[in-house]
């Protein structure tokens, strides 16, 4: 999920910054969320994907192996 995550960052050009503050966390914990540290919530993955302008199955879908 992290990869997907950070992947559609990197395509809309979002900074961890701007992921924090539309999610109300510091840089810090975005961080810890996007290197599998922490887990993301249903809640910030709906809040992050309407963001991104992606679905919420694009953000948690499974790599291909």
């Amino acid at each position: 999920m992290a990869f997907n995550v950070r992947a559609a960052m990197q395509r809309k050009g979002k900074s961890q910054a701007a992921v924090g503050a539309v999610l109300n966390l510091s840089q810090q914990a975005v961080s810890r969320r996007l290197v599998g540290k922490v887990a993301w919530d249903i809640a910030e993955l709906g809040t992050l994907a309407e963001f991104l302008g992606v679905s919420i199955a694009s953000l948690i879908r499974e790599r291909a192996a």
